[in-house]
Order: structure tokens, then C-alpha cells, then sequence
């Protein structure tokens, strides 16, 4: 097996780097579930790191699910679609050949959160003046023309208000990992925000319903997400 793998540059947080080329070549498959990474000696080597750096990246890797070390036997490659996080999701975004239909997913599993919050707030009745005045800052941000980083973190901040509102940190604690790949792919950001006066329609829609939620009323919300995200998905395909 060829392996994917160059020297590290010389940088401070080396253990980060090491373990970040190493799940790298596990995502991508160069090491393939149920394999054994090379010895720890010849692995070192090839990362021109310490035995002692390549540990602690792999003490990394083994926290999210990525490898497993057995005494004795070295260490072996899981299958992170079943020992994972949704913290992967951002790294695997990265893949050219997989983003779409990642993304595309991605949007899908916010969608059918987004219903449960919504069904949630309908329930709870919460003050809706968190959610109206981070709508309203979105707007503030749509005229004056914010890049997709700006207009991405004030879409979180609305849906923050909105999970704060459910006083439930189940979910607050779900939607977590899909806000961070929010903020962090560029190239998603763009194509959510590739036309920000509709994402700015969709937030309205929203801060008229929370002034009297209803939850007859929450297949048009969703309706509407599903949408702007069919569209968002072109984007990115395009």
C-alpha cells in the first residue's frame, strides 16, 4: 500500500498535525477499516515526528472513535462511520468527490432538528423578542452587505435564540456539530448565502410565527427550509 503521507512541517502543535494527516488518510481510506497501522517506529519515522508526538496523535484518534490499540498487537483502524462523531462531518465535507451529497445530507439532518425545535418552541411559548432581535440583526447584515462568514454567524446566532427557547440541551447539544461545519466550510457558507435576501425572507417568515407559535403551522416553516436548501445544494453543485 502506497501511503498518503508526507513530512510534518516544522510547527508548534505537532501532536495536532500528526493526528490531523493521520485521520486524513483514515477518512479518505488509505487506511481501511479493520487494517493495522504501520508500527509505531516506522510510523514515526515516515511522519518525522517522536514516538512520543505519534502516541499522544493517536490517543487523539483513538477519543473519536478512529483507531483502537490492542497490547501487543498494535493498533487498528475502525470504521468511523460506526465508532465516529458528527464532529467528522466538517473533515469529510472536505472531500471533493463526497461534498455534495454530504452537504445535501447535512442540510437534511438540520431540517428534521430544526422541526423538533420548532415543535419544541410551540410547545414552551417563549419569549420570542431573543429570536425577533437576532432576525433583525440578520437584516442589519443582508443591507449592508455582510460576506457569507458574517451572515453565517449571525444565522447562528438566530438559531441559538431559538434553542435557547426550548430550554432543552438535547438539542442544543445536536445541533452543535452542524453549526460548527456551518462556520467552518467556506464553500457551504457561500452557496447558503449565494442570494442573502431569501435567507433573510425565511428568517421573517420565522420571527412572525414565534410571536404566536403554532404548530399547524410548522410544515410551511420546514417547507420553506427544504427549499432554500434544494437550492443551496445547486449552488454547490454548480
Amino acid at each position: 500500500m502506497t501511503m498518503a503521507i508526507q513530512p510534518l512541517p516544522p510547527i508548534a502543535t505537532r501532536v495536532d498535525a500528526c493526528a490531523d494527516q493521520l485521520r486524513a488518510a483514515i477518512l479518505d481510506g488509505t487506511f481501511r477499516p479493520g487494517s493495522r497501522l504501520p508500527a509505531e517506529r516506522d510510523l514515526a519515522e515516515r511522519l518525522q515526528v517522536t514516538r512520543v508526538t505519534l502516541r499522544g496523535a493517536l490517543a487523539r484518534l483513538a477519543a473519536r472513535g478512529l483507531v483502537r490499540a490492542h497490547q501487543g498487537r498494535g493498533t487498528t483502524v475502525c470504521d468511523y462511520q460506526e465508532s465516529g462523531g458528527p464532529d467528522l462531518i466538517g473533515e469529510l465535507l472536505g472531500q471533493h468527490s463526497a461534498r455534495v451529497a454530504i452537504a445535501r445530507d447535512l442540510l437534511a439532518v438540520r431540517r428534521a432538528l430544526a422541526q423538533v425545535v420548532l415543535e419544541r418552541i410551540a410547545e414552551v411559548r417563549p419569549d420570542p423578542a431573543a429570536v425577533q432581535a437576532q432576525v433583525a440583526a440578520f437584516e442589519a447584515d443582508v443591507t449592508r452587505g455582510a460576506d457569507s462568514t458574517a451572515l453565517a454567524a449571525a444565522d447562528i446566532r438566530i438559531l441559538r435564540a431559538l434553542l435557547k427557547g426550548t430550554c432543552s440541551p438535547v438539542l442544543q447539544l445536536c445541533l452543535n456539530p452542524i453549526l460548527r461545519v456551518l462556520q467552518g466550510s467556506a464553500e457551504l457558507r457561500s452557496a447558503l448565502y449565494e442570494n442573502p435576501r431569501e435567507n433573510l425572507l425565511g428568517w421573517q417568515l420565522l420571527a412572525a410565527w414565534v410571536a404566536d407559535p403554532s404548530a399547524a403551522q410548522i410544515p410551511i416553516l420546514v417547507a420553506a427550509l427544504s427549499e432554500r436548501d434544494r437550492v443551496s445544494v445547486e449552488h454547490l453543485t454548480g
